[in-house]
């Protein structure tokens, strides 16, 4: 079975995407293995490749318009040296987290122009946020508004560019320094519903609690070995009547 640990209602997730009151991990870990990844929707498929294997638009216009957020994010690994540089404003082009920063929102806006078959949407917000940790910079963007189609595409275009924004800001003293991680961290809104990574559907799970070592368990209703017994409804052979002759 698996493990069941409730989450709070006040749980903190990337952006403030909230999980349903009662989601719990075992929950998801059996919906999982009884429904298979799509939660019983059925096989999953491309919506982008129609019938004849052909890239097409998705049409969304039966669509309804509803309140949505997406948030994303990457990492810039950078040595310790190229960090001291970062956080007190030494690197040779100046304030790099905030061109970075101003990168990512401005690219999140121009998003169907650099992604061919994504939608032009109007976000009515865009943050992109940048924490300096040990062994690099984390760089995390949440896009939200009210539209057709998800934010997701916007939130990692804009964590990406900001990234290449930040590599482009720091190559001069490290040229060694790699982006990594650019993943969709959550979303809400639309028919999919909420999704925050490693708790919900689409995500990976908690294992199920191992089974204890020791030899395999006879079934309840095994039967036990010996002789096959009679029916009980059988009818005992009743003693003949007649006799064996002697021989004389």
């Amino acid at each position: 079975m698996a493990e069941r640990k409730t989450l709070g209602r006040r749980a903190r997730l990337p952006g403030g995407v909230q999980l349903p009151k009662r989601l719990t991990r075992g929950d998801a870990a059996v919906r999982k293995r009884r429904n298979g990844p799509r939660g019983g929707r059925g096989p999953a498929r491309l919506t982008h490749v129609d019938a004849s294997g052909r890239a097409r638009m998705v049409d969304v216009g039966s669509k309804r318009v509803t309140a949505r957020k997406a948030v994303a994010s990457a990492r810039l690994v950078l040595a310790p040296s190229t960090l001291a540089l970062l956080s007190r404003g030494g690197l040779p082009k100046g304030d790099a987290v905030g061109t970075a920063r101003l990168a990512g929102i401005q690219a999140a806006k121009r998003t169907a122009d650099l992604i061919p078959l994504c939608h032009p949407l109007q976000p009515a917000h865009i943050d992109v946020a940048m924490t300096i940790e040990s062994g690099g910079v984390r760089i995390e963007a949440s896009v939200a508004g009210h539209d057709r189609t998800g934010y997701e595409m916007e939130a990692l275009v804009a964590a990406s560019v900001a990234a290449l924004t930040l590599y482009d800001m720091v190559k001069a003293v490290e040229r060694e320094a790699v982006i990594e991680w650019v993943r969709l961290e959550a979303k809400s809104g639309g028919k999919s519903g909420r999704y925050v990574r490693g708790l919900t559907r689409n995500g990976p799970l908690p294992p199920a609690k191992a089974r204890r070592a020791g030899p395999p368990r006879r079934h309840a209703k095994a039967r036990r070995a010996g002789p096959p017994r009679r029916h009980a409804t059988a009818r005992r052979k009743a003693p003949s009547s007649r006799r064996a002759k002697t021989k004389t």
